[in-house]
């Protein structure tokens, strides 16, 4: 008899981590957004940012759809998490790239 249910921590802190960075995320774009005295609207439409908030995003989505009971449920999640992740990576290249004129050297 296990009295703790492994599966079930996995799967929580996948989806409290996936919300988590989108939180850290949101936290930090807003400090930055202060700093450099823009509004957060165009903070947060930097590649990077989305980056981070769309790999939360696809973290959240992985967790729930791992506690889906219904196969309806679990497909839609996937889907969903897949969607994410495809434009986290987006927002990562776009981030990663040279001629980027929002990143910072």
């Amino acid at each position: 008899m296990e009295l703790i249910d492994w599966g079930g921590v996995a799967r929580s802190a996948l989806w409290i981590m996936g919300l988590s960075l989108v939180l850290a995320t949101c936290s930090y774009a807003s400090w930055q957004s202060a700093q450099q005295r823009i509004s957060l609207r165009k903070m947060l439409n930097r590649a990077a940012y989305q980056a981070a908030a769309t790999t939360g995003l696809s973290l959240f989505a992985a967790g729930c759809a791992w506690g889906a009971v219904q196969l309806w449920e679990r497909l839609a999640w996937i889907a969903l998490a897949l969607a994410f992740a495809g434009w986290a990576f987006t927002g990562w290249r776009a981030a990663r790239s040279p001629d980027d004129p929002q990143r910072r050297t």
